[in-house]
Parts: C-alpha cells; sequence; structure tokens
C-alpha cells in the first residue's frame, strides 16, 4: 500500500493533496486491483474521491474482480458519490 493509498483509504483530504502535489501515482493499484480512488469511493469519502477525480485519477478503472467504482458504489448505497462519479462521466 502506498501512502496515497492509506490517505484516500482514512479520508486525510489534505494529505492525499499533498501526495498528488508531490507527484504521487494516483492510478497506482493495491494487489486486487484497488486504487486510492476505488478505496475512498468505496468508504463514502467524497471530498477525497473529488479530489482524486479533479487531479486526474482513473474513473473508469475496475478492480481486478471486474467491479467499477460505479458499480461498487451503486450497490454500497453511496448515492453522492455516484453522482460525482456520474458528473465526471464514470461508465
Amino acid at each position: 500500500m502506498t501512502p496515497l493509498f492509506m490517505a484516500a483509504c482514512n479520508c486525510h483530504e489534505a494529505v492525499v493533496r499533498v501526495l498528488i502535489v508531490a507527484g504521487a501515482d494516483f492510478n497506482k493499484a493495491i494487489d486486487i486491483g484497488a486504487t486510492p480512488l476505488y478505496v475512498a469511493a468505496q468508504n463514502g469519502h467524497e471530498a477525497v474521491v473529488r479530489v482524486l477525480i479533479v487531479a486526474g485519477a482513473d474513473i473508469n478503472k475496475a478492480a481486478d474482480n471486474g467491479v467499477t467504482l460505479l458499480f461498487m458504489a451503486a450497490t454500497t448505497g453511496q448515492a453522492a458519490i455516484v453522482q460525482l462519479l456520474r458528473d465526471a462521466g464514470a461508465a
């Protein structure tokens, strides 16, 4: 796990911003294919999701099991996250 992944997982928006500015790879996935955006969305961390989307994180990247961010957010009841992803063009 990367520092950015852990910051996204724990809703540390300011740390996520600093790490992105410092050049952290926001599309780097852990061994199951989950990215910082995926884990932030899964945990309902709206502010972190917004920061990662604005930074250019891949909103259509699926985990290794094929589950997309949009599908995961919808099936876990994350309505605000679904709206953010749809507004950003997620399919």
